[in-house]
């Protein structure tokens, strides 16, 4: 049962200030053309919500693709 908690706290992305260069924040923001930029092309991937982006950075919880 342990496993199943820290899963459910590992997704809750505290990036903070940081997390207004994430893609999710961007795209909730209607900012299109900046997530166009970090989006074109795809190195990683979010575990929680399966944007896609170049650099690990601009996700919350980055996987390599």
């Amino acid at each position: 049962m342990e496993n199943n908690e820290t899963q459910k706290t590992e997704l809750v992305c505290n990036g903070g200030e940081k997390h207004k260069g994430h893609v999710c924040f961007l795209t909730n923001m209607g900012l299109h053309a900046e997530v166009f930029k970090l989006t074109r092309n795809p190195t990683v991937v979010c575990r929680k919500c399966g944007a896609r982006a170049g650099k690990a950075e601009h996700v919350c919880f980055p996987e390599a693709l």
